[in-house]
This record gives C-alpha cells, structure tokens and sequence, in this order.
C-alpha cells in the first residue's frame, strides 16, 4: 500500500522506511501504475492509485481529464528523471477508441488528457459522443471503461435528410398546384368583396372591420379650489396685526395697511421697500412681506409677488402667512396649468398641516394635479384618502367618481365601470350633483361592447341633463349605436342622432364628427362637391377634438369618411389618391386593410374606366402617378396592367409596354397566393454568375437609354427616366456595374431638382468606385465636383464649401499636369471638372450663405487679384464688406461699390452697385433719425 504523508510521525517513518518502500514497490508501481485495455464492446483505463486519493473526472466530446490530487508521478511509481520516457510511452494509445494521452504535474496533482477518437467516413456517428463509466476496484484501482455512443451514422442521417426533402418538395408541389387552381376563383370573389366594400357601405352597418371608433376621453369636471382658499389675492382673509407702538418699524406698518386699505398697492410697495431696507429683522417682516406680495399681485406683478410668497412659506412656514402663502401658490398654479408646481404645493401643505380643517382639500389638490400629470396610482392613493377623510358625503362623492376616471384616461374600461358602480352605490343621492359620472359610465358601457346598456344610459342622460356640455357624446354614441345595428330603421335612426349632434351642440367636437358620419351617404349631411371639400380642408383639418377625443386613429377617421364621400360623388380618381395618402401613414386602425380593399378596387376601375373611354394616356398618368404610393400587398388582381400595357405599345410606347408586362408577370409571381415564389418568365436568377449577367444586361440597356437622352438640356421625360430607373433597380450592388449605375441616378435626379436624392446617390457611387474609377484622375475630380455642386444646389453649406475648399487645393496642386480626359465620366455625362475661377466664385457664394461675410470679401479678393469674374467678383467684394457690420471694412466696401457704380458702360453690376448704395443711403437716413 503506497503511503499518504497526512502527519510528522508518517514523514518520520517514510523517512526511515523509504530506501525499502522505493527498492521494493518501484518496479511494480512503474508498471501497474496505469494501464490500457481494449476489449471488443469497450476499452478500460486503469490506474493504481491508493482509495485515500481524491480523483477528479471530466469527460466531453472531444476527450477527458482526470485529476489525481495531492500526489506526483513519482507516487505512481515513475521513476525520478524519466518522467518524460515514461509520458512518451502513452502519446499514442492502441485502444481504436483512444487517440492518446498526455500527462502535467500542477500545484493540484496529476492532470492526465485524454483525446477520443471516433470512426471517420461515411460510417462515422453523425453527432460524435463517448459514454464511460468509472468506479474502485479493491485492488486498489481506478478504473474507467469507455465505448462509443450508439446513434445514427453520417450515411444514415443524409438518408433521412434526403428522405425528408423529397416529402417536402412533393408536398409543395401538390400545394402549389392546388393554390393554381384556386387563383382564379379567389380572385373572383376578392373583386367581388372589394366591389361590395366600395358600393355598398352605405346599406352596411357600422363594424369595426369596417369603420374607425374614436375613443373619448373622460369628461373630468375641474375643481373650483376658489371655493377653499384664495384666488385673487395672497391676503384675502387674513388680518394683519396693527402695532400700537411709537417704534419706527411700526410706524412704517400702520403707513402701509392704511395705504394698502386706500387701493394703493403702488405707495404700499414702496413704502414696505423703505420698511425692508431699514428694518430687515423687524418682528413684523413676515407679514409685510405677505403684504408686499399681495400690493404686487394688484399691479400685475404677479412673478415677482410668486418669489416673495414661495420664500415665505419657507421661512415662515409654521406661521398663518406661510399658510395663507403656500394655498395662494397651490391655487395659483393649478389654474395656470403649473401641475407639477401645484402639485409640490398641495403635498407641502397636507404634510405641514396635516391637523388642519381644510386637509382634505389639500389631499384633493394633490389628486387631481397627479391626475392631470398621468400619474394614475398616485391620484389614485390621494382620491381614496379625501373618500375617507372628507368632511361630508357630498365631498366623499366628488372624489369618488374621479377615480373612475383615472381609468377612463387610461382606457380600462371595466376597472372605470367597477369604480362608478362603487360610486353610485356608496353616494347614491350625492353624485347626482356630478352628471359626468352618468355620461363616463356610458362611454365605459359603450366600449365594452355592451350596446343595449350604453343606449339606455346615454338615453337617461340626455333625458335628465339636455344642456351639459357634454351631452354632444351621449347623441353622437346613440347614431354610432343605432348604426352597428342592420336594417333601413336603424340607418335612420342613425342619422337623425347624428343630425341631433349638430344641431344641438353646434360648437361641439361631436358636431364635425357626426358631420363626417353623415357625409358619404344619403343627402351627404346637406353639402355638394365644393362645400364637401371645403369641410375637409377646412374644419375636418383643423380639428384637435379640444381635448376631449384620442387622436391617434383620428386620420383614418377622416379619410375613410372622405373617401365614401368622394366615392358615392362619383370622384374615384380623387378617392384614390386619398386613401394611397392615408395606407402611407403608420397603421392605427384594424380598419386600415378595409381602406386598402377600397384603394385597390377603385385604382383597377378607374384605370379599366379611362381605358374603356379611350383615354389611354390619361390612364397611364394616372398609374404613373400614384404606383409609388401603392402598399407592396396591393391585392391579387393585376389585369389592369396587361391592359395598360397594351395602351402603352397602341401609343407607340414600347418600352413603357414592355416594363408593365414585366411588372404584371412579376406581380403575379409573387402574389401571396404564390408563396411570394418568382414564376414569370424573367425571374431573379438564384446563382450568383447568372444574376451578374442580368446586371450586365439591364444596366447595358439603361446606359443606351440614358446616353440617348442625356443630349437634352431640359429634363429627361418622365417615361424615359421611369424606364431608367427600373433598369438599373435590377443591377446589384454586387454588380461591376454599380458604380455607373449610381453615378447616372445621381445625375437623373439632379436633372430633375432633387438634390437630396442625386447626393444620396453620388455618395453610393463614391462608396462603390472600383479600383480604376479611383486611378482615373479626372473621373475622380468629375464626381468630387459633382457632389460639390449638388451641396451648393441644395445640400448643406457647410459641406459644399469644404468640398469646394479640398477641390480647389487638388485642382491647383495639378493645374498644367496635364492628363486625359476620361471616357467614362463623359459617357456618364459628368460635366467636367470647375475651373479655378468657377470654385473661387462658388465658396464665396456657400460663405455669403453662411453669413461669413469677412470670408466671402476675402475669396472675392482673391478672384479680384486673379482677374477673375470682373464686375460680379467687385461687386460680391464690395457687398460682403458692407455685411460684415465693421466701420472700416464697411466704408471700404461704400468705396467699392461708388467706384463700381461710377464706372463707364451701363452694364448690370454697375446698376445692382447703384440701386445697393441708395439702399445703404436710405437704411443711414433711418437709422439716423431714429
């Protein structure tokens, strides 16, 4: 047995008995110590090593470690000097199952790796693992056996894989055919849904689906805190002390309260401003100061009468004036929509005074600040301290009724009806004082979906409160309720509770909303075409819902009622162009794909209809105009481009022809009833080598376009540049041509005056320059002064002049070198590089546009000293002087410009100097008699 030195007395013994132990049990240990076995289902390691010894596995994927701690290769036998011949022995293992093993001596004991090995090939195990299992043996012996988990082969799993991906492309195809066969009746019936969604809405009851439903807010009755404390003055209630006293401080006292009593709070402040400088610690300050504050709020000064009062109810706060002061502040804010201030003053006075008679009023201030600032638990802590702390019932109710409202505002319906119905119970007699809660109550009932009830309410409500100003919610909730109802009685009834709305709450918000409910239908709420549009560029636009209504789907709202309305006037051109306005906003409304139904349907028929009548040009604009605001899921009905098509090439439009047979066979393709599969005849190729020569050849068509075109001085027509810009929307940007391709956009779209867009791509094209674009010098300047100018055409000032500042050091740095002019860039149609002059000019105009006035004379300067630009540089010199706003640089640029308008000849800078120096002359004769 190999000893463990635990104790002195076994070093001792060791010590003594070590010559023997090593002559006898070394040779044994250095061969038993560790051993490999191979067997035909496993292999085994096994290692002689005392029980006393703690051993530590770790197995993975790979291989293992086993740490035997506390102990050396020379406890397991190995001699002292061939530790390494005796490691040597087991770097390769002649288990199949075992690749080697390595072993290092640490601070912790032996580490022995292990690396697995596994069958390679076809038959190796798909997902690679070893299972072991280890356990003593008395010998004594660690022992691990070790084998290979079972589990599929490679071979195997890509015959399953295999299996499965021919299932799943038979299952696709069976599908795929399937949807083939459905198209054409489902696209019969999405036409015959949308047809019906368009022409037939008005017979249609209201429905979600269908319609938008504004939420209300709650109607929150404001709390009148005048009835408690103060709202015109500071000292409204309060009683000075008169001193009877001779002291000169109290001779100034009774001088201010008699002249405050006479209504003159100018001499008060005045002479309490005496008072305060010649008795700062008088025992009467604290109430003249209250005074002061009070005279001030008389003469309108109410900023400077806040500073006095807020100081006081810090260093008065026990007294009566830091009360008075900290409930006039409170007050004040709160009806100047100060919240958070009012706030902060309302708790100030609950938590200073907390025994006070009026507590409960702070508590409700409080509340209904944290109301008013959205902070729903908060209010809601406070409204159920006034519940049950209010001196009276009526009190009690007030507070009651405004929690149901905190959750009004915040749209939980059914915690507002719990809280009203709480309300109504514990107050029945007293909340009949606060008709909101009865139209709340309603409003909660309406939007839980609980019609009948709501009716019944908003109807009781009506009946006992006809002139509340909120009673215009009640009429129009009872047509929106009638109108979710079917039938020619109910649509009636609708309409004559919208009518209601109007005409009895005219001023309401409720009166241009029900105006937008009546409009498409019947007699179209009394307008024709030009009073229908004047209201909804008008009224309809201007309407905020006066903080009463939830704006967020108000614009659905209108636009779907405009839409009706053009739609039922007969303007489906106009209907489209609305609705396609509205699909562009950000969805809002689960009525949002009913609106697009009706956009698709009706851009079909109107195309169909102009083409029908023979306007084949007019249908072609009017595609043109408005397909870029078409939503990508524009419906599965696409005749209408075949058809357009056709008028194209009947017009001689070839190209325009040929792109929307294009665009048809693309559309269908990627038809949702398609799987968004590609199956028109050009479809986007999925190897890399083939959608190169798809660039190659749309960008060779492009450029032969744009090359054809790019003579005209004026603005590329509208059907070339769309042809343009569709041709190079299929060259990648993996393409060679892509470069080329961004560099012609840019100048497209700079020949049309879109700055932002030609910058967009010049930028592209810079990013994307090839290796040659960057060796061609003159196709680098071209491009650097292209975007340059587009920054002076209409970018940004800054950037253009250090564009313009770079390009004028690099042309100068090479001016004489002389070079070739570059094919590419004048094949592109890049204007040549500025000249020196032309830059100089150029910066001084971005510095003129930047207000650097002194810097814009100094670059005018320098093209003077050139000869550059004659009497335009002078005269840019002379005005920039005259703004920089210095005596002498402005006398130097009135020197200037007489000498410029005193010059021979009759030419336009001499006029512009004349007409410059009368207004300079003018602007001094102004200036002086003021």
């Amino acid at each position: 047995m190999m000893l463990k030195p635990n104790t002195v007395r076994d070093l001792l013994l060791m010590g003594i008995l070590l010559p023997l132990g090593a002559a006898l049990a070394a040779p044994y240990a250095s061969a038993e110590a560790l051993r490999i076995q191979t067997f035909k289902t496993h292999g085994r390691l096994a290692l002689s090593v005392d029980e006393s010894v703690p051993v530590e596995w770790k197995n993975g994927s790979r291989g293992f470690e086993i740490l035997l701690k506390g102990i050396a290769l020379t406890d397991l036998g190995v001699p002292s000097g061939q530790q390494e011949e005796w490691k040597a022995n087991f770097r390769a293992a002649a288990d199949p199952r075992l690749a080697g093993l390595s072993f290092e001596e640490t601070a912790s004991g032996v580490l022995i790796r292990g690396q697995w090995k596994y069958p390679i090939g076809r038959n190796a195990p798909a997902v690679p693992a070893m299972e072991t299992f280890e356990y003593r043996e008395k010998a004594p012996r660690y022992v691990v056996d070790f084998w290979w988990k079972s589990g599929p082969t490679v071979s195997e799993v890509e015959s399953a894989r295999a299996r499965v991906k021919k299932a799943q492309a038979e299952s696709k195809a069976r599908m795929e055919s399937k949807q083939r066969a459905d198209r054409r009746l489902a696209s019969q019936k999405t036409r015959q849904e949308a047809e019906s969604a368009v022409q037939g809405f008005c017979a249609e009851p209201l429905k979600d689906s269908t319609d938008v439903f504004l939420s209300f807010l709650p109607f929150h009755e404001k709390i009148d805190f005048g009835r408690w404390f103060s709202a015109k003055v500071p000292d409204e209630n309060y009683s000075y002390f008169i001193p009877e006293a001779k002291t000169r401080d109290a001779q100034y006292v009774r001088l201010a309260l008699e002249l405050y009593k006479q209504g003159k709070p100018a001499l008060t402040v005045r002479t309490l401003e005496f008072f305060e400088r010649e008795h700062p610690g008088s025992e009467f300050r604290y109430e003249m100061r209250l005074l002061k504050a009070s005279a001030l709020v008389k003469l309108g000064l109410s900023g400077e009468s806040d500073e006095i009062l807020s100081q006081l109810v810090i260093d008065a706060k026990d007294s009566p004036v830091g009360l008075h002061s900290a409930m006039f502040l409170a007050n004040s804010r709160f009806q100047k929509g100060s919240h958070l201030a009012a706030m902060e003053s309302f708790f100030w006075l609950a938590n200073r005074h907390p025994k006070h008679s009026l507590n409960w009023v702070f508590h409700l201030g409080a509340a209904e600040s944290l109301y008013l600032l959205k902070q729903t638990e908060r209010a809601a802590k406070e409204y159920q301290w006034v519940i049950e702390n209010a001196p009276s019932d009526s009190d009690k109710a007030e507070a009651a009724i405004r929690v149901g409202d905190l959750y009004m505002d915040r749209f939980q319906y059914e915690q507002a009806l719990a809280s009203y119905y709480e309300s109504l119970s514990h107050f029945q007699e007293q909340v009949k004082g606060f008709p909101s809660v009865f139209v709340n109550r309603a409003e909660a009932l309406y939007q839980l979906g609980q019609y009948d009830r709501a009716k019944d309410a908003f109807s009781q409500f009506l009946e006992k409160h006809p002139g509340h100003p909120s009673g215009w919610r009640a009429a129009f909730r009872l047509g929106e309720i009638s109108g979710r109802k079917g039938g020619e009685q109910a649509r009636a009834e609708s309409r004559h509770w919208f009518n209601e709305t109007i005409n009895r709450f005219p001023f309401s918000p409720g009166a241009t909303l029900a105006r937008m409910r009546l409009v498409p239908c019947g007699d179209q709420g009394g307008f024709d075409l030009a009073g229908m549009e004047r209201f909804f560029r008008e009224d309809a636009a201007r309407f905020d819902g006066a903080g009463e209504i939830q704006m967020k789907r108000y614009g659905t709202f209108k636009a779907l009622s405009q839409v009706r309305a053009l739609v039922t006037l007969g303007h489906d051109d106009q209907a489209v162009t609305l609705a396609l306005r509205e699909l562009a906003q950000p969805a809002n409304s689960a009525a949002q794909p009913y609106l697009g139904k009706i956009v698709n349907f009706l851009f079909r028929k109107t195309i169909l209809q102009l083409l029908e009548n023979g306007k084949k040009y007019e249908a072609l604009a009017f595609y043109h105009e408005r397909k870029e605001m078409l939503l990508k899921d524009s419906g599965n009905d696409f005749d209408y481009l075949l058809a357009l098509s056709r008028a194209g090439s009947d017009l001689g439009l070839g190209s325009v022809g040929k792109e929307l047979a294009e665009l048809y066979d693309k559309s269908v393709s990627k038809s949702p009833r398609n799987g968004g599969r590609m199956i028109a005849a050009e479809q986007a190729a999925d190897d890399l080598e083939e959608q190169a020569r798809a660039s190659e050849q749309r960008f060779a068509r492009a450029k032969a376009n744009w090359v054809s075109q790019n003579g005209a001085s004026s603005k590329i027509p509208a059907a070339a540049a769309s042809e343009i810009r569709n041709l190079l929307a299929g060259v990648t940007d993996e393409s060679r041509y892509s470069f080329e391709k961004y560099v012609i956009l840019s100048l497209l779209e700079e020949r049309e005056g879109n700055f932002t867009a030609a910058l967009a791509h010049a930028a592209k094209a810079q990013v994307l320059a090839p290796e040659s674009a960057a060796k061609d010098r003159d196709l680098a300047l071209r491009l650097e002064a292209h975007v340059a100018m587009l920054q002076v055409g209409g970018g940004d000032s800054r950037m253009a002049l250090e564009l313009l500042r770079a390009l004028e050091q690099k042309i100068g740095r090479i001016q004489g070198a002389g070079g070739e002019s570059s094919v590419v860039a004048s094949s592109l149609g890049l204007a040549p590089a500025p000249s020196l002059e032309a830059l100089v000019i150029a910066e001084a105009g971005a510095l003129e546009k930047l207000g650097r006035w002194s810097e814009a004379a100094v670059a005018y300067e320098k093209a003077i000293e050139k000869g550059w630009s004659g009497d335009r540089a002078v005269f840019g010199n002379a005005r920039a002087l005259l703004k920089t706003g210095t005596k002498v640089e402005v006398e130097k640029g009135r020197t200037a410009m007489r000498k410029l308008a005193s010059g021979a000849g009759d030419g336009f800078w001499k006029k512009l100097a004349a007409e410059t120096l009368a207004n300079d002359t003018k602007r001094d004769a102004k200036e002086g008699g003021q």
